[in-house]
């Protein structure tokens, strides 16, 4: 658990890609640069309370589904020993997957907040668009943060710089 506080989802969504963009800059990381936080919305206070962060862990542990989002789902559910997820909000610095977008479903997560939107695989972006269809028992609200065009090309470049270096 962190002490990290956002007056706004702008703001925290702007931690979250700051944190992305730092993760492509690290020299020998294999990681796929995505940044994630499940945060509280506090009404005392005005503010978003960050509870958990995370990058991908995928090459880290070994493990094809060590996303980021489901390693702070994880992370949350092991913290706070609770069932469902529908008081918090889910930050990630790309459009989640498929396999990420039902976990975060099924967790209950009040809204997905995403700045670029994932044209290879994401929920959204998809033929196939998952949460429009009446077949989900819990939609999240979905927000797509709007960013200046330099930022938002910042950061379809972190993924694309990312699998140039690797790649050569």
């Amino acid at each position: 658990m962190t002490n990290k506080s956002f007056n706004s989802s702008i703001d925290l969504m702007n931690y979250v890609y700051h944190r992305a963009y730092k993760l492509s800059k690290v020299l020998n990381c294999k990681e796929i640069p995505i940044y994630c936080v499940i945060a509280k919305f506090d009404k005392r206070s005005n503010s978003y309370k960050v509870i958990v962060e995370s990058s991908n862990k995928i090459e880290t542990d070994n493990c094809s589904i060590k996303h980021a989002e489901i390693v702070c789902i994880l992370e949350i559910f092991k913290l706070k020993s609770i069932r469902f997820l529908d008081e918090y909000d889910i930050f990630v610095s790309l459009e989640p997957c498929m396999m990420c977008a039902s976990t975060i479903s099924y967790a209950r997560l009040k809204s997905i907040h995403f700045y670029e939107f994932n044209n290879e695989g994401g929920f959204y972006s998809s033929k196939n668009p998952l949460f429009l269809t009446q077949k989900h028992l819990f939609r999240p609200k979905i927000i797509i943060h709007k960013v200046q065009k330099s930022k938002s090309y910042k950061c379809q470049n972190i993924i694309k710089i990312f699998f140039k270096k690797i790649r050569g």
